[in-house]
C-alpha cells in the first residue's frame, strides 16, 4: 500500500508539474495576444498597483541662481529644476495610470552620465537624460510612453476637472469617429483623458513641431501644402447664415512645448458647431512627422533623437510623400450655438493679435474675421519672411488677408479661391523647384548647379518611390 501511495504521489506530481509547464508556456505565447486585445491606454487592475493622486505640486519651490561652485555642465545638467521636479512627483501616479516619463523623471534617478552600473563612461553630451525639460510650457506639457504599447504621446496638463474643461470637451467633439473620418479635420486627436480630483492631463499624438530649422521646406510645392491644408474648404458645407458660413473653418496645427500654430480647416460637423480656434500662429502647428525621422525626434531639443543624440538622416516632406498638419491648444477657443452672436469682446491671450483686438475702447469683434488676419500673418512669418525671395506670389493673399479693416479681409472661401489661382500658374515641375535652406551660405555658380541637378535627381527618385509626382 505505501508503494502503491508514493507512485501514486509520482504520478499525480509528474502531471501537476507538467499541467503547470503547458499553462506557462501557453501564458508565454497569449501574451502578446492579450497585450493586442487589451484596450489601449490604462492598464488592468493586477498590472498597476493603485497610486493615490499626489496633487500637482504647486507649492514646489521657485528654482534659485546656481550656486558658483556648480562650475561644469555636467553638473548643471544633473539639477532638476521646478517643473522637472514636478512632473518627478506624480511619475508614480502617471505610471499608475499606464503612463511613462523619461528616465530623467523617475523617483531615484541618478544621471547615466555619473552612474557607474553602466560599467562605461558616458560623457553627458551623449546621454539623453541630460536633457533638460525647461520650456517655457514645461509644467504645462510632457512627452510619455503608452506603456500598454510603448507609443509615444505628448501629456497636457490642464488644471481643472475634466468636466470643466473647454478645451476637452471641443478636442472630445472633434475625435468623435464621424469627425475623424473626415479628411479636412485637422485637430489634434485625442486619445485619451486622464482624471484626477482636481486636474485632468489630456493624452495627445506626439507630433513634431514647425518651430525648427532641421527640417527646413525643400520645394516650392512643400510650402504651398502648408497654405492649402490650412484653407480648404468645401463650399457646399457652408452654413445657413452667409455672413459666417466660409468663416468658421479656419484653424492651425501647434507643438506641445510651443505656444504657435497652424490649423487646417475643422470638419464639416465641427463648421456647423462654429467653433473659433482663437489662436491661430506658427507654434500651435504641429506636423505628422514620424516617417522623416529614422531615429524619431526628443521633446525637448529639435536638434536631438529621442536616444539624446544628432538628428541624422533627416528626410524632407517630399521624401515621405508628404506630411499631414494638426491644429493645437483649444485653450483660447470658443464654441458659439446657433444662436448666438458671432461678436464677442473677450480680451485675446494668443501670440498674434489683430488691430480690432486691442485697445481698452475697442467695440465688439468678429473673431472669424481676426483668424483670418492671424492665419495671413502666420503665413507671412512662417514662408516669406522665413524664405526670403521664394513666396513672394503669396504677397497678394496675405495683404487681403492682414488689411486692417476686418470687413476688408476675404473670407474663407475667397482666400482659398486667391490661392488656387496662384497656385495654379505653377506646372507640377514648378512646384518641385528648389529651396535653399534659411541661413544657409551663399553658393558660387558651381555649387549652384552642382546642388540643382542633386536636388533634381532626388526629386525623380522621390516621384518613382512614391508614385506622386
Amino acid at each position: 500500500m505505501g508503494t502503491h501511495g508514493n507512485q501514486h504521489h509520482r504520478f499525480n506530481s509528474h502531471w501537476r508539474n507538467t499541467f503547470n509547464s503547458v499553462v506557462a508556456t501557453r501564458h508565454l505565447f497569449l501574451s502578446p495576444i492579450l497585450l493586442k486585445v487589451m484596450p489601449k491606454g490604462r492598464p488592468t487592475a493586477d498590472s498597476q498597483e493603485a497610486v493615490p493622486w499626489p496633487g500637482w505640486p504647486d507649492d514646489e519651490p521657485e528654482d534659485e541662481e546656481l550656486n558658483s561652485s556648480v562650475a561644469h555642465r555636467a553638473d548643471y545638467l544633473a539639477i532638476l529644476w521646478t517643473p522637472e521636479r514636478q512632473w518627478a512627483k506624480i511619475q508614480p501616479w502617471l505610471q499608475s495610470q499606464g503612463y511613462m516619463l523619461r528616465p530623467r523623471f523617475r523617483q531615484g534617478w541618478t544621471p547615466s552620465w555619473k552612474s557607474k552600473t553602466t560599467g562605461k563612461e558616458i560623457s553627458f553630451r551623449e546621454a539623453e537624460d541630460a536633457i533638460p525639460h525647461d520650456n517655457i510650457n514645461a509644467s504645462a506639457t510632457i512627452d510619455a510612453v503608452r506603456t500598454s504599447d510603448g507609443r509615444r504621446v505628448c501629456l497636457k496638463r490642464v488644471p481643472c476637472r475634466a468636466e470643466d474643461s473647454t478645451e476637452v470637451s471641443i478636442l472630445q467633439f472633434l475625435s468623435k469617429a464621424e469627425h475623424r473620418k473626415d479628411p479636412r479635420n485637422h485637430a489634434i486627436p485625442l486619445l485619451d483623458v486622464i482624471r484626477a480630483p482636481d486636474h485632468c492631463f489630456l493624452v495627445l499624438p506626439f507630433f513634431r513641431t514647425l518651430m525648427s530649422h532641421e527640417e527646413p521646406y525643400n520645394t516650392i510645392g512643400e510650402g504651398f501644402d502648408l497654405v492649402s491644408q490650412t484653407l480648404e474648404v468645401k463650399t457646399k458645407h457652408s452654413l445657413a447664415r452667409p455672413t459666417i458660413d466660409h468663416r468658421v473653418g479656419i484653424g492651425l496645427v501647434a507643438r506641445t512645448p510651443y505656444r504657435s500654430q497652424v490649423w487646417r480647416l475643422l470638419s464639416p460637423k465641427a463648421r456647423a458647431h462654429r467653433i473659433n480656434p482663437r489662436d491661430i500662429s506658427a507654434a500651435n502647428i504641429l506636423m505628422d512627422a514620424g516617417r522623416m525621422f529614422p531615429h524619431g525626434f526628443h521633446f525637448d531639443s529639435i536638434t536631438r533623437d529621442k536616444r539624446g543624440r544628432s538628428l541624422s538622416g533627416v528626410r524632407t516632406r517630399t521624401h515621405v510623400g508628404g506630411v499631414r498638419y494638426y491644429l493645437i491648444d483649444f485653450g483660447e477657443s470658443i464654441r458659439f450655438e446657433p444662436s448666438d452672436s458671432v461678436l464677442i469682446d473677450v480680451w485675446s491671450r494668443a501670440s498674434i493679435h489683430p488691430p480690432e483686438t486691442t485697445g481698452e475702447d475697442r467695440p465688439p469683434y468678429d473673431p472669424f474675421k481676426a483668424d483670418v488676419y492671424t492665419t495671413g500673418e502666420t503665413y507671412r512669418k512662417m514662408l516669406v519672411n522665413e524664405y526670403e525671395g521664394y513666396f513672394n506670389m503669396l504677397l497678394p493673399l496675405i495683404d487681403s488677408m492682414t488689411a486692417t479693416d476686418p470687413n476688408a479681409r476675404p473670407t474663407v472661401k475667397e482666400a482659398l479661391e486667391k490661392f488656387g489661382s496662384i497656385k495654379a500658374s505653377y506646372s507640377r515641375t514648378a512646384l518641385h523647384a528648389r529651396i535653399r535652406p534659411p541661413f544657409s551660405d551663399p553658393e558660387n555658380a558651381f555649387e549652384r548647379a552642382f546642388s540643382s541637378g542633386w536636388h533634381w535627381t532626388k526629386q525623380l527618385i522621390f516621384a518613382v518611390r512614391n508614385l506622386k509626382w
